[in-house]
């Protein structure tokens, strides 16, 4: 993977429906270029696939990010014990037994709960949660407005994208049994109205080269907002996104990628160099899981006429 690929990557997960036509533009290649290159992307399995979801904030439920050192030295071990538990979405094992844990919660009165699993199950003892306050894709959890309730036509078309957030509108309708001027319609407003997440599955461990979490803890005083808004622009040819946390204002962790262990520890120097943080310690990602939660099979039997438990 390349400068290049990474562009493309980084668009694909801030806009996962975005046209080869759009992305060469981005990327300064034409369409044909732009396609060539997300297949063969796709063919390493860099890209493994994309999806569409059930917005969380449409369920009135939290995302939240549990990081923290395992005493578990097997990563599959690891991943059968976390997995367990229907709320976990991801698994990133690092460097040093450190390991990043996505979950999905139905509502914040299940924080304790999930958080006394993992420390107890996945031998963590001390691991800190923290609510997640931006997206992937850019967009401040404060920005996003009450979706309102999702229609059974809404949940119909959000089952039919489910394992692919790029299928075509007419392939929507066909399977529906609507027009596909009606489904793109629906579409575009459920976007908008924040009732759909749609995600591009980006698996860099699958290329040779590095890519780590990078946590940054903010100096006293300093604007998260105005600093997260110059990493991107000052470091964009190695940081992927970034996350905050509402309940930890002093910390940001940066997904960041480099040709090598090398590339991402000159990174850390950089980004301390700025002056804006107090510390700064990167974890290389040596292994990754992504599981779908009770949201995702709220999904299970839509299309049948059947709605899933949730």
């Amino acid at each position: 993977m390349d400068e290049l690929d990474l562009i493309i990557c980084k668009a694909l997960i801030r806009e996962p429906r975005i046209s080869y036509r759009s992305l060469g533009k981005i990327v300064g290649i034409s369409s044909v270029a732009a396609h060539k290159r997300v297949q063969e992307l796709r063919d390493s399995g860099i890209i493994n696939g994309s999806s569409a979801e059930i917005d969380i904030r449409a369920l009135r439920g939290a995302s939240i990010m549990v990081f923290g050192r395992t005493g578990i030295s097997s990563p599959t071990l690891l991943h059968q014990v976390l997995g367990s538990d229907e709320h976990t979405s991801m698994i990133l094992i690092g460097s040093g037994n450190y390991v990043f844990i996505g979950a999905m919660l139905r509502s914040i009165s299940e924080l304790e709960r999930y958080l006394e699993f993992v420390r107890r199950e996945g031998q963590i003892p001390r691991a800190v949660a923290g609510l997640h306050t931006i997206r992937p894709s850019g967009v401040r959890m404060t920005d996003i407005k009450d979706p309102g309730e999702i229609s059974p036509l809404e949940m119909r078309i959000i089952a039919s994208m489910r394992k692919d957030a790029r299928k075509q509108a007419v392939d929507i309708a066909r399977e529906l049994g609507l027009s596909a001027r009606m489904i793109s319609s629906k579409l575009e407003s459920m976007l908008k109205q924040n009732k759909i997440n749609l995600t591009t599955r980006w698996r860099p461990d699958y290329s040779s080269d590095t890519v780590a979490l990078i946590c940054m803890r903010l100096k006293e005083g300093e604007d998260k907002q105005a600093v997260i808004n110059d990493i991107y622009q000052r470091f964009a040819s190695n940081v992927v996104f970034l996350s905050s946390f509402s309940n930890l204002p002093d910390l940001v962790i940066s997904t960041a990628w480099a040709r090598s262990p090398k590339g991402i520890a000159s990174l850390a120097d950089d980004l301390l160099a700025e002056g804006t943080f107090q510390a700064i310690v990167p974890h290389t990602i040596c292994e990754g899981y992504f599981l779908e939660t009770w949201k995702e099979r709220l999904l299970d039997g839509v299309l049948e006429g059947r709605a899933g438990k949730r």
